[in-house]
């Protein structure tokens, strides 16, 4: 099953094959034995070779929310039209929206701002899990629409950015 995912603005595609007690991950074209065993309230042991690890994840729709290492990730899946297509650039976006619904934890920024690409903006937490807004483009902050504390459904405009 070939599939495409958008990883902090990057879309990749992968294809995993099943196998009798493991799968057969490809990515850029190189073959990896990856087996995924569900340990029980979102945790997973994840073997890809020889090397496991045990991570945190969470559906929700389209989307993934992923602890691994102390580090969170948000993994969106794409269908084959939308990475053909080429959705909206990172240039081209002009608003952080929610990931999932939660609090904010921390506003980093002010409006009128200059900003670099990759600059924290905001912080929120998701079902105990915080996650770094960061900014996506080089720009000028010109709206927060939340202030901490302040709770947010998914797909919640968080912050403008204008260029």
């Amino acid at each position: 099953m070939r599939s495409f995912y958008n990883i902090a603005g990057q879309s990749i595609e992968v294809e995993l094959l099943r196998r009798a007690a493991s799968q057969l991950l490809i990515y850029n074209g190189e073959e990896s034995t990856i087996a995924i065993k569900a340990l029980g309230d979102d945790e997973y042991r994840v073997t890809v070779e020889d090397q496991s690890t045990s991570l945190f994840a969470i559906q929700q729709g389209d989307q993934f929310f992923i602890h691994l290492n102390g580090n969170n990730y948000q993994v969106d899946c794409e269908d084959e039209m939308q990475s053909a297509s080429g959705a909206l650039s990172d240039e081209d976006k002009v608003v952080a929206n929610a990931p999932m619904p939660g609090t904010v934890v921390a506003v980093n920024v002010t409006a009128g701002q200059t900003v670099k690409s990759g600059e924290s903006l905001m912080v929120i937490e998701s079902m105990k899990m915080e996650t770094t807004i960061a900014a996506w483009r080089d720009g000028v902050v010109c709206k927060i629409n939340f202030c901490v504390g302040d709770s947010f459904d998914r797909q919640a405009e968080l912050i403008q950015l204008e260029e």
